[in-house]
C-alpha cells in the first residue's frame, strides 16, 4: 500500500527531550560566539594543517559558521519530520511496517548531542 505523505510522527517524550536539547545546546553556541565576538582579533585561524601549524586565516565572523549551520540543519531536519511518507526507505512501506519504520526515520531526523 502506498504511504501518503500527508500522515504525521507522533513525537514521544524522550523525543522532545532530544529536541529541546538539541535547540538549547544550539543556543548555547550562539550564546557563546556573540559574547566572544567583540574580543576576537579581526583575523583569526580557521585551519590547521597536520604539523599543527595554521595554514588558513578568516575574518572574525566566521565564528557564526558552525552555530548557523546546526540550525539550519535543526530546522530543516524538525520541517522534514512533518512529513514521514515522503522519506526514502530501502524497503516497501506497507501497513504493518508502517510504524516501526516511521519512528526509525524520524529518531534517524532528531539531532542528537554527542553526547548521547
Amino acid at each position: 500500500m502506498e504511504s501518503s505523505i500527508k500522515e504525521k510522527i507522533v513525537l514521544t517524550g524522550p523525543d522532545w527531550v532530544l529536541i529541546v536539547l538539541n535547540w538549547a545546546l544550539l543556543g548555547m553556541m550562539w550564546l557563546f560566539c556573540i559574547k566572544g565576538f567583540m574580543k576576537l582579533p579581526d583575523q583569526i585561524p580557521t585551519h590547521f594543517g597536520i604539523s599543527g601549524e595554521v595554514d588558513g586565516y578568516g575574518t572574525k565572523s566566521t565564528v557564526f559558521l558552525l552555530p548557523a549551520l546546526g540550525t539550519l540543519l535543526s530546522s530543516v531536519f524538525m520541517m522534514l519530520m512533518q512529513f514521514p511518507g515522503s522519506f526514502n526507505f530501502p524497503v516497501a512501506v506497507t501497513d504493518t511496517n508502517r510504524d516501526k519504520l516511521y519512528r526509525l526515520g524520524k529518531q534517524s531526523l532528531i539531532i542528537k548531542p554527542p553526547i548521547l
